[in-house]
């Protein structure tokens, strides 16, 4: 983790850990306005301003920024600032910087992954809905709607699908959520495959 102290926006001093992760010499931060690692002095002002009223307040302020390192690399950056003095801010400021680009970046890519799994389901010709543990409806494709004559996913979603659609079987019996077979799949966790069944 980067640590440092900043005095009216010019760097005191900071860590080694700091030096490593942006590829500056000590010698060359030290001196200079904080300004230098933005990637504007649009973004140096909005980090400023989100942080100054906590700070100016003897808080942690935290915010979320973009460093530029040394060679150019841009990395995503949680940045914690707390005064040395909450009475005087020109005593100067602490700050810790935590390099959050693989969480950024991980995220992301979960976030494509899971929308390439909501188009592939959206889109497929096989009726498809998802259910939490309680058994009530947390998705459902179109396909689905239209096989069950549903004209929009709110008739569906949040319901209990069982009691809503699955409630009973051909012969017109009462089938129950205790042998329900889907509900046994998420109640127990286990894989089920059932021929024959009739939703309503």
């Amino acid at each position: 983790m980067s640590i440092g102290m900043v005095r009216n926006r010019v760097f005191g001093w900071v860590n080694r850990w700091m030096t490593e992760e942006l590829g500056y010499a000590e010698e060359a931060l030290i001196g200079q306005n904080a300004v230098m690692l933005y990637e504007s002095q649009a973004e140096f002002e909005r980090v400023g301003h989100e942080k100054y009223t906590d700070v100016a307040q003897g808080r942690m302020g935290e915010v979320q920024t973009r460093w530029v390192c040394k060679n150019g690399k841009v990395i995503d950056v949680l940045l914690r600032s707390m005064p040395i003095d909450a009475g005087d801010l020109d005593a100067g400021v602490i700050f810790t910087a935590l390099n959050i680009s693989e969480i950024i970046r991980s995220n992301e890519e979960l976030h494509d992954k899971e929308e390439q799994v909501r188009l592939l389901l959206q889109s497929s010709g096989e009726a498809m809905f998802g259910v939490d543990r309680n058994g009530n409806c947390t998705f459902v494709n179109p396909m689905c709607l239209k096989l069950l004559g549903y004209t929009d996913k709110s008739e569906v979603l949040g319901k209990n699908t069982h009691l809503l659609f699955h409630h009973t079987r051909q012969d017109g019996s009462s089938h129950s959520d205790q042998e329900c077979e889907i509900s046994k799949a998420f109640r127990l966790g286990e894989s089920v495959h059932v021929t024959g069944d009739v939703f309503w």
